[in-house]
């Protein structure tokens, strides 16, 4: 190889070395970039532990948040479990969340069976059906009727609320007439997370009021048989109450309606000595337990007088003093 060759060879070869140089040379300024100061690197670990700090405390609030959740349930749990009120409480999907001793006792099903279940309805029915709660989780109220027809009423006491009575054949021996009222439960941003019934055993009361009404009937048979003219009439004032069906025809009016308009001094003649102020004497004296039993002149719609005999006697009816008045056409007897 002549000397110009290799010359030339080493030109040829030298940028190559300035290359490599070149890099060499670059790297520290990469490395300078990239490199952070102690400065820099005490101003991470602050914030890393300020983020950590930050991090438990959250955490500490969130446990706090679990346990006073977990002791409003326990709470919540105890206040529905210790209820003498039969209650139980659906979730959103239907699904009892809650089902207390009462009316464990009074449906005979325990909260095992029906906990985490949709058969609440098992209770009262003998085939699947709504209950009033599950209703008003669907906002199905238009058909609350359909189920409940002349039984129900909205609540007057809580938004959101139904109340009504049924009889239940399913339960008990011969079955139980129940009050049941049933509310939403919402959240705190208003959203339906459930629902709450609580029922009633108003059997007894039910029996009272049947018993009370065929005693009404029969009353009112009786007061309508006799063909002696009833009167109730309020102490002292004299206004007529009640009337039965003897009076009106004694009288001649024709129905209750006028009747119930009169005072007893109105079916007088109101001529001494039959005058007004001398009905309400013998009014008065009834009133302080004095028995009154007297003949009289009394008019008729018609303005016909005729005699008749009057007996009255204080009575306590509903609560109230009342004048019974039991007047007997005498007009025969004074013919003869």
């Amino acid at each position: 190889m002549t000397r110009r060759n290799r010359q030339s060879g080493d030109a040829a070869v030298k940028p190559k070395r300035e290359g490599i140089t070149s890099r060499k040379k670059a790297a520290p300024t990469s490395e300078n970039e990239t490199a952070s100061s102690p400065e820099d690197l005490r101003r991470v670990f602050k914030d890393l532990e300020a983020n950590q700090a930050m991090l438990e405390k959250q955490n500490v609030e969130l446990r706090k948040t679990i346990a006073v959740l977990r002791e409003n349930e326990i709470q919540t749990q105890c206040v529905i479990q210790g209820s003498p009120i039969p209650t139980f409480v659906i979730n959103n999907d239907h699904k009892v969340i809650h089902w207390n001793k009462a009316l464990e006792k009074i449906s005979g099903i325990s909260a095992g069976e029906v906990m985490g279940t949709r058969q609440h309805w098992r209770a009262f029915y003998e085939h699947e059906r709504p209950c009033l709660a599950d209703l008003l989780i669907r906002q199905d109220l238009e058909k609350i009727p359909r189920w409940y027809s002349g039984k129900y009423i909205p609540s007057a006491l809580i938004p959101d609320a139904y109340e009504a009575i049924d009889f239940f054949p399913a339960l008990g021996k011969s079955g139980k007439w129940l009050r049941f009222t049933a509310a939403l439960i919402r959240d705190s941003y208003g959203n339906i997370v459930g629902a709450i019934e609580t029922l009633e055993d108003v059997t007894a009361h039910k029996q009272a009021e049947f018993s009370l009404r065929e005693s009404e009937q029969r009353y009112r048979e009786i007061f309508n048989a006799t063909s002696e003219a009833i009167c109730i009439a309020e102490a002292p004032t004299g206004r007529i109450l009640e009337v039965n069906e003897a009076m009106l025809s004694m009288y001649g009016y024709p129905g209750k309606e006028e009747a119930l308009s009169l005072n007893i001094g109105d079916l007088s003649v109101n001529k001494a000595p039959y005058t007004e102020e001398a009905a309400r004497k013998r009014l008065q004296a009834a009133v302080d337990g004095e028995p009154q039993q007297f003949e009289w002149l009394s008019k008729r719609k018609d303005k016909t007088i005729f005699p008749v005999e009057v007996t009255l006697r204080r009575s306590h009816i509903g609560g109230h003093d009342r004048v019974i008045a039991v007047v007997r056409d005498i007009t025969n007897r004074h013919r003869v």
